[in-house]
């Protein structure tokens, strides 16, 4: 948590970290004690899904979503970036590093893992799906306090991941109908 982040700092700094290890095995086989999140959007008839899967592709969702973001380049494999939330006064810096990407038919998406310096352990699964069953947006992510104020009130950290899911939901069906 800083006032004013240097988010190309850290960026440059969240270049040199690796991920804790086996924490992008954690959407398959959670350990315990670990927060899970599951959240799915439809996407109405007629959504535009290329420019949905677009703007997840190039963080346009993030940002859209109402996060600062500093990135290395768009979401392809090994790219690291650094999300800033500002929260009243203060802005958290969470660095992270995609980890895992999909593209085909049907479904697009990729994984992030969080790095030394992010509020949370943890990784995160954004898919634009187009499947027998319609078109949607999913977010997975399990994940456990880092920090120390995330440790003392999880129920802090868990209640502003849940506003940030939501905004990426939104920002992802805003994509999809162009609103």
């Amino acid at each position: 948590m800083t006032l004013r982040p240097d988010l190309p700092s850290a960026l440059r700094r969240a270049a040199a970290e690796q991920p804790a290890p086996g924490v992008s095995g954690w959407l398959t086989a959670p350990p315990p004690r670990v927060h899970h999140v599951e959240r799915v959007q439809p996407l109405p008839a007629g959504s535009d899904v290329d420019r949905c899967a677009a703007a997840l592709m190039s963080w346009g969702m993030h940002r859209a979503a109402g996060l600062q973001v500093r990135a290395d380049r768009d979401v392809e494999l090994g790219a690291t970036v650094v999300l800033g939330l500002r929260l009243g006064p203060v802005v958290a810096v969470s660095p992270c590093r995609v980890t895992s990407v999909v593209r085909e038919d049907g479904r697009v998406g990729f994984e992030y893992t969080t790095l030394p310096g992010h509020p949370e352990t943890g990784v995160e699964r954004f898919e634009v799906v187009r499947d027998e069953h319609g078109a949607r947006v999913e977010i997975s992510a399990v994940s456990r306090p880092a920090f120390l104020g995330s440790r003392v009130a999880p129920f802090v950290s868990r209640r502003v991941q849940a506003a940030i899911t939501d905004r990426y939901l939104a920002a992802a069906l805003a994509a999809a109908t162009g609103r």
